[in-house]
């Protein structure tokens, strides 16, 4: 890997991003661009409108701006910038009372930074609010993948009695 000086293009070939941030990054070794959504047109625009968001406490406005900011993060800017993304989506995740997707944004920080110092402590932010989870009754939601460019598969899991299960 690259230092961390975050104006040098980071280096996307490493194995271990592949599973981190799956095919759609692949993309981006390949040299396709990032493409802005209509949230925002750029690393430095996403990150100022999700830090305006944040600010003002509009969690679910800066976590649309964060999945882009990552994409571009991940595709044309530095690794500070790669770690940045990683931490804000954990943090808004817990703003937002989700402690299992948090826990997922700083599971991807710890693979993709090997598990340093920077990555454990992200990590360490999300522990007391999974130890304050109630496990659920059965096996019933919303279960959630790693997609790549900050965006996840979803499963729907739904309990019809008599122990069957339908998914949605």
């Amino acid at each position: 890997m690259m230092g961390s000086d975050s104006s040098r293009k980071f280096d996307l070939v490493s194995v271990r991003w592949l599973p981190t941030i799956g095919f759609g990054a692949a993309l981006g070794i390949l040299g396709v661009s990032a493409t802005a959504d209509e949230s925002c047109g750029g690393l430095a625009d996403c990150r100022h409108k999700a830090d305006a968001d944040i600010a003002a406490g509009r969690y679910e406005q800066a976590l649309e701006k964060l999945v882009t900011m990552t994409t571009f993060a991940v595709v044309d800017g530095g690794e500070d910038d790669v770690r940045e993304a990683f931490e804000s989506l954990t943090f808004v995740n817990l703003k937002l009372g989700g402690p299992l997707m948090a826990h997922a944004w700083a599971q991807a920080d710890l693979t993709t930074f090997d598990r340093d110092a920077r990555a454990l402590a992200n990590l360490e932010t999300v522990k007391p609010a999974l130890k304050a989870m109630v496990p659920p009754a059965g096996i019933g939601g919303t279960y959630k993948s790693y997609a790549g460019y900050g965006y996840w598969s979803e499963l729907q899991i739904v309990e019809r009695g008599n122990g069957k299960l339908q998914t949605e």
